[in-house]
């Protein structure tokens, strides 16, 4: 089950090339730029994360969403997310669902200001890493068919091998 976001524009990509041309001059925008913080879903009832969700990046005056899925699929969405609107995963839940949504963003990660020098796709396992200024990097990744955003020691750990990385 994923997150259909129908008013938002997702291209998906499976390889890298087309990873490439659809994103490389976006990317290369935001090289320079301060981000904030990472969001990711956050289930009120529940109260535990939805990952299905993508994660949201905050620059400093726009959002960068990463959305992976499990069949090897990447896609990003440049500022058409608004972190105050709730998201909404279905207009009506089936029935037989016997499921309620009460969504919201929330702070996921705090990247405290960090200046963005560089990105780097993941293949081998599908995702996105940021690098920063000073060294260090957040990964947004497919981690068993959700997801997620790791850093430092743990991102390594997934880089190395994403079935070692235990929640």
């Amino acid at each position: 089950m994923r997150m259909a976001l129908p008013d938002y524009n997702f291209v998906f990509c499976s390889d890298s090339a087309s990873f490439h041309r659809e994103y490389d001059a976006l990317l290369s925008s935001l090289i320079g730029l301060t981000v904030c913080r990472v969001y990711a879903v956050w289930n009120r009832i529940d109260n535990t994360w939805f990952l299905d969700a993508p994660m949201l990046i905050e620059f400093e005056q726009a959002t960068l969403a990463i959305w992976t899925l499990g069949s090897g699929k990447i896609a990003l969405n440049w500022n058409d997310i608004n972190l105050e609107e709730k998201p909404k995963w279905f207009d009506e839940p089936p029935k037989e669902l016997n499921w309620k949504e009460d969504l919201v963003w929330r702070e996921y990660i705090d990247l405290q200001n960090k200046r963005v020098s560089g990105f780097q796709l993941l293949t081998e396992s599908i995702g996105l890493i940021v690098a920063f200024d000073d060294g260090s990097s957040v990964g947004i990744v497919e981690y068993w068919d959700t997801t997620d955003a790791f850093t430092g020691e743990i991102l390594e750990k997934y880089i190395a091998n994403p079935f070692s990385v235990v929640r």
